[in-house]
């Protein structure tokens, strides 16, 4: 009889075992399954960050992919979804924001501040695309948010309804050509997104920072603007 209730014990032990290996396999398999499957930009609604009244704007909310500006290709290399970069909250789109990045480095092209964009997860800040005098890399969709401007989340802000365009200022760049190319990426951007001239914004205009620097310390924001205009016009024909 001892044995009897012995082996029962050890049974009922082993079932317990299976049931429990069954379900961490089950759990495993369902995980596995998750990341297997495409993911698609989440929308993140809460009350303390964007208004629901975006969703029903007139401004786009969408985002667009463009393929060339002026025959310079757009690479579209976006940073990963589990990065603090990327907080993957929809919006809509009301400004182009230009920056420069400030780094003189001969490796701080379009591209070298992509590949950092997308590897480093020890902050928060990025930006939609960046700038050189040869390439434009596209690390966010337009349609998300971006924290560059520096005005947090400031209603109808930078950060919040910004798209975010860094030029190239290293060694070695023609830094004319980038901001020619920034100038066509800027206009095609604003009929994309039914947007005009006055809402081509300075990182300046949302915070106490002289930034675009060279636009603004050799007093060039006017000149760019008109070129921005010039391709808007010519362009859209």
């Amino acid at each position: 009889m001892k044995t009897y209730n012995i082996l029962k014990k050890i049974v009922i032990a082993l079932a317990i075992i299976a049931a429990v290996m069954l379900g961490i396999l089950f759990v495993i398999l369902q995980t596995e399954k998750n990341h297997s499957q495409p993911q698609e930009t989440p929308i993140v609604e809460t009350e303390d960050s964007i208004d629901e009244e975006i969703y029903t704007s007139e401004y786009v909310t969408r985002n667009y992919e463009l393929n060339e500006v002026n025959g310079i290709p757009i690479i579209h290399s976006f940073i990963p979804f589990d990065s603090p970069r990327r907080p993957g909250e929809i919006r809509a789109i009301k400004y182009i924001t230009i920056h420069e990045t400030d780094n003189r480095s001969t490796s701080a092209t379009a591209q070298g501040h992509s590949a950092y964009l997308i590897s480093d997860y020890n902050d928060i800040t990025a930006w939609h695309y960046t700038v050189d005098d040869h390439e434009i890399y596209h690390n966010l969709p337009d349609n998300e948010i971006a924290w560059n401007a520096g005005d947090d989340r400031v209603r109808d802000g930078g950060n919040i309804n910004g798209i975010g365009i860094e030029m190239c200022v290293n060694l070695g760049v023609d830094f004319e050509k980038t901001v020619d190319n920034t100038a066509h990426l800027t206009a095609q951007l604003l009929r994309t997104y039914q947007l005009s001239l006055e809402d081509v914004k300075m990182h300046a205009d949302f915070m106490d920072k002289i930034c675009p620097h060279r636009l603004i310390s050799e007093g060039r924001v006017e000149e760019f603007l008109d070129l921005v205009q010039t391709y808007y016009e010519s362009e859209g024909q």
